[in-house]
């Protein structure tokens, strides 16, 4: 795991800041944990910047070990791979559920799909249950469509009406929707920790 993690040079961006927000917000983790886990990824790095540097053989070996740099740097972190290798297990096992049609009312009592992953679903289900997905996803579009404009009807200022609790949650349900769950707002903060943590965080608490 340690020689992926300097092969691919540490993590993406999103998990990077992530584990930044770990250690600083959540203090679930320590900054030399961190240290720890770059400190052999700079070096690799490092020799990486040297062998540009020190080639002097073949045409323009500069501006290949460039191109490889930047495929090194921009390759799949490992959070990012175990990820998408998790989804894919969870969506397959979902669907076989799916294909037995005593699991369905379970599955449209849930909060459903995000919209990414929905869209891996139907491409690997049978055409019964794809008809089943396409019809809740489309329910569920139309219910969050309803809420929405429920939500800035009633914000108006002409409206005496109160949004319901569903109505206000409407516009953060609707970015899940799109974009899926952000799990650094699943990360519990400890109690006592010195820091106030970012103002979306206190926003969204």
């Amino acid at each position: 795991m340690r020689h992926r993690f300097d092969e691919t040079l540490g993590f993406c961006h999103y998990h990077g800041h992530l584990a930044v927000n770990i250690v600083s917000e959540r203090e679930m983790m320590t900054e030399s944990s961190i240290a720890r886990l770059y400190e052999t990824a700079v070096m690799t790095y490092r020799e990486r910047l040297e062998d540009i540097s020190t080639a002097k053989r073949g045409p323009s070996p500069s501006h290949r070990a460039g191109k490889s740099l930047v495929r090194q740097t921009t390759a799949e972190c490992m959070v990012c791979e175990a990820s998408r290798q998790a989804v894919t297990g969870d969506i397959a096992a979902l669907l076989r559920m799916l294909c037995h049609e005593e699991h369905r009312p379970v599955y449209i009592k849930s909060d459903g799909l995000c919209n990414p992953h929905f869209a891996l679903a139907i491409q690997k289900t049978e055409t019964n249950t794809r008809s089943f997905l396409l019809e809740d996803q489309e329910r569920r579009m139309r219910e969050v469509q309803r809420r929405l404009f429920e939500l800035q009807r009633k914000q108006s200022y002409d409206v005496q009406e109160n949004p319901t609790i569903e109505e206000k949650g409407s516009w953060k349900d609707v970015v899940w929707q799109f974009t899926g769950v952000s799990w650094e707002g699943l990360l519990l903060k400890r109690e006592g920790s010195k820091t106030l943590g970012s103002t979306r965080d206190r926003e969204l608490r």
